[in-house]
């Protein structure tokens, strides 16, 4: 569901960063980040 859809958007940022080399852009909000993680590692 959602999780899962969070998860790729995620990943998908990441591979195009990694792959442009570019600097991540990093979230003005600190709690978004932190979300995402919790969202990615109860995905795993």
């Amino acid at each position: 569901g959602l999780v899962k859809q969070d998860v790729m958007m995620i990943e998908q940022e990441q591979k195009v960063y990694s792959e442009k080399g570019q600097q991540p852009i990093y979230e003005i909000n600190p709690t978004i980040s932190q979300v995402q993680k919790i969202i990615k590692n109860q995905a795993k």
